[in-house]
């Protein structure tokens, strides 16, 4: 794979993907990718939105308490420790009207990831968690995950590189945390990676999506009435 041959833009410190053009384009294919695992579903919550009703995208702004019918938010998880966690979802419970929806949209992010299927894959596995805040992080879920209801769809080889090559920049600047010093043995790193997973067909990814209700009365001290 051809390395992109300038510095990409960050526009945060703690995200640790990039704002740029490139990460426009890769999150536009991955946006379709997720849609069509869903069968072409934008959001999963039985809900239907109604004239009136307001929509949040969550990270777009902040809102008024009680004022939205649903909420969505989709993969965070590498920007997220536990104690963020716990306040973005305070957050979202505040301005989510009684009776209205929270669906969030996550990445497995378990020791054994799925995607680690060689010795390269597994090194670059090693070099991303250690560079995010947050890689274990996903809110609590009961031990039944829906294993039943679990699609299987592509994404490429190339989307995964795209993706990670977008971390680049944060791995080298953080002094490449005992596995790699340089952007070229990153690239290195990465394309041995690719080979990986072009020449494999056990790699796979693993989405996750929570649903969850805001009762529609609560007493006092925030408790169902």
């Amino acid at each position: 794979m051809n390395e992109l041959s300038s510095r990409r833009y960050y526009a945060s410190t703690q995200y640790l993907l990039p704002a740029d053009e490139a990460e426009t384009q890769r999150l536009n294919r991955q946006h379709l990718v997720i849609v069509e695992a869903f069968e072409n579903r934008l959001y999963l919550a039985p809900i239907k939105l109604k004239t009136g009703d307001y929509v949040l995208e969550s990270a777009a702004g902040s809102g008024n308490t009680d004022t939205f019918s649903y909420i969505h938010q989709r993969l965070s998880v590498f920007a997220m420790n536990d104690s963020l966690w716990c306040s973005a979802i305070a957050e979202l419970f505040r301005v989510v009207q009684p009776g209205g929806w929270i669906e969030l949209l996550e990445a497995e992010a378990s020791q054994d990831s799925e995607w680690s299927i060689g010795p390269h894959s597994r090194q670059l596995q090693c070099v991303t968690r250690r560079v995010s805040i947050g890689g274990e992080s996903t809110p609590s879920v009961e031990e039944n995950k829906g294993e039943g209801n679990m699609k299987r769809k592509g994404y490429s080889s190339e989307e995964w590189w795209d993706l990670w090559m977008g971390v680049k920049d944060p791995v080298v600047d953080g002094g490449g945390y005992g596995f790699v010093k340089t952007r070229e043995e990153y690239q290195t790193l990465l394309d041995a990676a690719f080979l990986e997973w072009k020449n494999s067909t056990e790699a796979n990814f693993t989405l996750h999506v929570f649903l969850a209700r805001k009762p529609s009365k609560l007493g006092r001290e925030g408790n169902i009435a």
